[in-house]
């Protein structure tokens, strides 16, 4: 797990960023939400799932979840609650991201409504 925190580093520093050049290139192209409904289901979806489960995953991986640091303090106890909480939250919402993601790729293309 201690791999995979050290690991993820990347796909948390390109959330952040990939969230913010896509919401400037809306702004600067006079891009209205109104008019492309299939594009404001799929900000929603960004905003309402993904946002809240990028933070939490967040502080599991290097706020104070991180295991590395746990362990190198002595904090066994605390250490093994981090894991057991980090493994729950992928026991969560790995079903989430099978069905989110492939609907968001599908209003990203298809633009069904």
């Amino acid at each position: 797990m201690e791999l995979f925190d050290r690991g993820v580093v990347i796909e948390h520093v390109a959330f952040p960023i990939i969230l913010v050049t896509g919401l400037v290139l809306l702004w600067i192209s006079g891009f209205t939400l109104l008019k492309w409904s299939w594009l404001l289901a799929k900000l929603l979806l960004v905003v309402l799932v993904f946002v809240p489960m990028e933070i939490v995953d967040w502080y599991l991986a290097h706020g104070g979840g991180n295991k590395r640091r746990l362990r190198r303090a002595g904090l066994s106890e605390r250490h093994a609650r981090m894991m057991e909480h980090h493994w729950l939250f992928f026991r969560v919402t790995e079903p989430i991201v099978l069905v989110l993601i492939p609907m968001a790729i599908v209003l990203a293309i298809a633009k069904p409504f």
